[in-house]
């Protein structure tokens, strides 16, 4: 058995250990210490003051103390210039740089040849804190940083994609961990006077980018009747720290404690809170918002992409101070359902393992040693090279061209001509699908140039754009004939290397990719009229000009196949970034602690609505005060539904209510809050509402066919399509409240990402 090798190991540019400031400090104390424990040498540099007394060791770390000026402007340069001093002098095998403002010391570590990663931190940039010079400072030394570092570390994802959009470099997704606290609490905070769940919370320094400001004030506004208590200081910026003095004293509700270093204490405050305001904005994953998720505590954050992929579901936004007192006020008025939040968050804490993080620091401090690492700067000169040659007009690549890109990303990079067809207008589903697939296909394979061809008279000013790409307007009607007889043409005028359609494949000489949605008109005529049947026969015989043929799912696949006798293969769909991303808000008219059934699909006879409408008077839960919420119109529907007898009275009733077309933060509402979502359509060949359900945690009662048998197994109760109307509400009234199998459910989601979606369909692209 071959040992693993020891390492010396430098951590540089924080305040250091015993942690006692801020994320930087606790994530080298929490890594640091677990590689100390694994055999590793390990050196922490910290600040003179950090301690009352010199300390030498640190949870098996060596801590060397080095000076630093009291200056804002100067603290952390000063001392992390003499931590690398000593460092060259004293050198180890791979060097950690926390915090991008430290860039200007990276070439002294290269010149020295000592392996350096550097994590990057936030925006520090848009810290209004910072003057014009100060926001100079920091975009020059994020230039530095890419260039003068062997790897970037990033903390969130949003982090590592700004990277790769501004710098076109790749970096290493390591996040924070969350501590996991014990249920035990209470007793710290009742030295304070408080109870727990008898309090908000805000935890953070008081500086604008963290709206701390915004959130005292949006509380005072409020009809709150639990106390705010606010944790935190702000050494250099007394105006700020005013301003928020004022707002409290003006309201006897809001407790100011200061800065709170009593960690054990700073845990039960954590722990004890009704909900727990975060409003931090331009830093990456935040080590509070950890903290407050490990503890259990219900979240309201301020809405920023960091905040929402640490909490997703359960947390609640706001973006000032007028949705925060509403939020507040909802939140005290639902006890149970905060409460419930709270309990989601601590499972969602479980993904963010400080084992883990450590996992991922060492590794890197291996390939660092090893000189593993291509080295950021050396990647984004490559992938600038590749840019300018693409920007010269040229044939589409021919079969065995030499790769124009990084061998590292695993692919050259491409000019992708995007079928946008339905970008602004079109079915609701197919435009939210096109969105989706190309922006998270411009994150994934940031070094692809997209284009779309937009309807005619769109391209001027298409909506949300992915950024850098570029429009193109078709000119013919309708989605059919434009895709067959102008894209191809398009795809030569762009220079493309690849196009990506939907349903109808375009002609011409450039390689297309084909994604269909569904051929289920052959199956099922009936469903669709004539006038349907007449526009969707083409897309079969279309096929033939694909390079590649793509679907949804392994079932439609099989019936495309049998179709057309191409092959097909199966990439998925996944839950579309503006629902997850949506702010959830009750829809007109429904009473927020109304308990209710959900359907949600076009009114068509293939959603076999009338199923479910049949079982509503059998059910024990269904009624008026727990109605069933039908959510869909009937735009491009197919043939309208037969709506059973007594229909009418159902509606009159309220047992029934048809909500119609909604928005993403209205459906994201009923997904989160629907007893059960009921989805019996007779043929799909996805069926996007069982993965939507999913995400959002409603217990499922589907048809029993076999695709949602591919989708679901095990996560749904399956009725026949034949099944009488008793059991359909049967299985209504078991499935009503329970929770999904969370295993079975995140496998589920996993499985249906949309990185990985793009990665099956880009692996398509010849």
């Amino acid at each position: 058995m071959t040992v693993a090798a020891t390492l010396s190991i430098a951590m540089v540019g924080t305040r250091g250990v015993p942690a006692r400031y801020g994320g930087f400090e606790t994530a080298v104390e929490e890594v640091g210490s677990r590689l100390a424990a694994r055999g590793h040498r390990v050196r922490v540099y910290t600040r003179t003051g950090n301690t009352e007394d010199v300390v030498r060791e640190h949870l098996g770390m060596e801590v060397v103390t080095a000076g630093a000026l009291r200056s804002r402007s100067l603290e952390t340069l000063s001392h992390t210039g003499l931590s690398v001093a000593h460092l060259v002098a004293h050198r180890t095998d791979a060097a950690f740089v926390f915090n991008a403002a430290n860039a200007p010391f990276l070439p002294l570590l290269r010149a020295a040849r000592i392996p350096v990663a550097t994590h990057v931190d936030g925006l520090e940039w848009r810290r209004a804190k910072w003057g014009p010079a100060g926001r100079r400072y920091y975009r020059a030394a994020e230039t530095t940083a890419v260039r003068c570092s062997d790897a970037i570390i990033a903390d969130a994802r949003g982090i590592q994609d700004y990277y790769a959009r501004e710098y076109g470099v790749p970096s290493s997704l390591i996040a924070y961990g969350a501590p996991l606290l014990d249920d035990d609490r209470g007793a710290r905070v009742a030295e304070l006077g408080l109870e727990p769940e008898g309090y908000h919370l805000v935890v953070a320094r008081f500086e604008p980018e963290n709206h701390v400001q915004e959130i005292v004030e949006g509380y005072v506004r409020s009809a709150a009747t639990k106390p705010l208590v606010v944790v935190g200081s702000a050494p250099y910026s007394a105006e700020y720290t005013d301003r928020i003095d004022r707002l409290a004293q003006g309201d006897e509700r809001v407790r100011l404690l200061g800065a709170v270093w009593d960690q054990e204490l700073l845990d039960d405050l954590y722990a004890s809170a009704f909900t727990y305001v975060h409003g931090h904005s331009v830093g990456g994953t935040n080590p509070s918002l950890l903290r407050a998720i490990g503890a259990g505590a219900p979240v309201v954050a301020f809405d920023v992409d960091f905040n929402r992929e640490v909490v997703r579901d359960p947390g609640l936004y706001f973006r000032g101070p007028h949705d925060l007192a509403g939020i507040l006020e909802d939140a005290e008025r639902d006890e149970l359902g905060t409460i419930e939040r709270g309990r989601a968050n601590r499972k969602r804490a479980e993904d963010y393992s400080w084992d883990d993080v450590a996992d991922g620091y060492e590794q890197l401090a291996r390939d660092l040693s090893a000189r593993r690492t291509p080295g950021p700067w050396r990647t984004a000169r490559r992938r600038a090279a590749a840019a300018d040659r693409q920007d010269a007009p040229r044939p589409a690549a021919a079969a065995g061209d030499p790769a124009l890109g990084d061998p590292a990303l695993g692919d050259p990079p491409r000019r992708v001509l995007f079928d946008a067809y339905w970008w602004d207008r079109g079915p609701f589903s197919n435009r939210s699908v096109q969105r989706a697939l190309i922006h998270h296909w411009h994150e994934r394979f940031p070094q692809d140039e997209l284009v779309l061809a937009v309807r005619g008279g769109e391209s001027a000013a298409p909506s949300d754009l992915p950024p850098g790409a570029r429009t193109i307007g078709t000119r013919l009607y309708p989605h059919a004939l434009s895709n067959a007889v102008e894209l191809g043409r398009l795809a030569r005028t762009v220079h493309a290397d690849v196009v990506v359609a939907h349903n109808y494949t375009p002609v011409g000489r450039v390689p297309a990719v084909t994604f269909v949605h569904d051929v289920m008109f052959r199956d099922h005529p009936e469903w669709f009229s004539r006038t349907e049947r007449a526009y969707f026969a083409p897309m079969i015989p279309l096929l033939r000009a694909a390079d590649a043929v793509a679907t949804s799912s392994r079932t439609e696949a099989d019936r495309i196949e049998g179709r057309s006798g191409r092959p097909v293969t199966p990439v998925g769909l996944g839950v579309p970034r503006t629902l997850t991303d949506a702010v959830p808000r009750p829809p007109a008219g429904i009473d927020p602690g109304l308990p209710f059934a959900l359907c949600v699909g076009r009114l068509n006879v293939r959603k076999n609505l009338e199923a479910v409408l049949r079982a509503v008077p059998l059910s024990a839960r269904l009624g008026p005060e727990a109605p069933l919420l039908v959510v869909g119109g009937a735009e491009h529907s197919g043939v309208a539904p037969d709506l059973p007898p007594g229909t009418d009275a159902l509606l009159a009733s309220g047992a029934v209510r048809l909500l119609g077309a909604i928005d993403d933060a209205e459906l994201a509402w009923l997904y989160s809050r629907a007893a059960v979502t009921a989805f019996l359509s007779r043929d799909e060949g996805f069926g996007l509402p069982v993965l939507e359900a999913t995400h959002f945690g409603s217990p499922l009662v589907l048809a029993d066919t076999p695709v949602f048998r591919e989708l679901a197994d095990g996560l749904a109760r399956f009725v026949p399509l034949d099944a009488p109307s008793r059991d359909v509400a049967a299985a209504l009234d078991a499935a009503w409240g329970t929770t999904p199998d969370a295993a079975l459910r995140e496998r589920l989601l996993a499985r249906y990402e949309w990185d990985r979606v793009v990665e099956r369909l880009r692996g398509l692209v010849p």
